[in-house]
């Protein structure tokens, strides 16, 4: 189990009706759900790009084969890769919060110490799988390139 897996970030779940491929397709010409281009996808506030809901992922995963389908897959990882480093950087906050509280002075407390262990373990995973997902978005980009080259061919 890679550490993407290991660690899940977010906890919606979005349902998706037709297959990731037919989805954008259809999301691209605004008819799908409606006209709703966010059935199938969650917002990062943080960076203001989409991930893909869970069932959408592993159909995409599934059936790309198009340069447009790896590109959206590299998209999804960069957006996970970012939420993941801003859930690292709050819990390097949170070990620097319990290091600076006066209470916890000289570390004579061990559930201090045991709590930043904890905060400082958990960022150092996180940007472990934040780098995990960078390359597998630039996985995806070569292979967004692969697909393009043997079109042009």
């Amino acid at each position: 189990m890679n550490r993407l897996s290991a660690i899940r970030t977010g906890s919606a779940i979005f349902a998706c009706c037709i297959t990731a491929t037919a989805m954008f397709a259809q999301h691209d010409a605004g008819q799908h759900d409606g006209g709703r281009k966010d059935c199938c996808v969650s917002k990062n506030p943080a960076s203001g790009t989409s991930t893909l809901s869970e069932p959408a992922l592993m159909d995409l995963i599934a059936k790309a084969s198009t340069a447009q389908d790896h590109e959206r897959l590299a998209a999804h990882y960069a957006a996970q890769a970012d939420q993941l480093e801003k859930e690292a950087a709050e819990h390097e906050a949170m070990a620097a919060k319990y290091q600076s509280n006066s209470s916890n002075a000289g570390l004579k407390m061990p559930a201090a110490k045991q709590a930043i262990n904890h905060c400082e373990s958990i960022a150092r995973d996180l940007r472990a799988a934040a780098i995990d997902a960078r390359q597998l978005a630039a996985d995806h980009r070569d292979m967004a390139k692969a697909c393009s080259a043997c079109i042009s061919k």
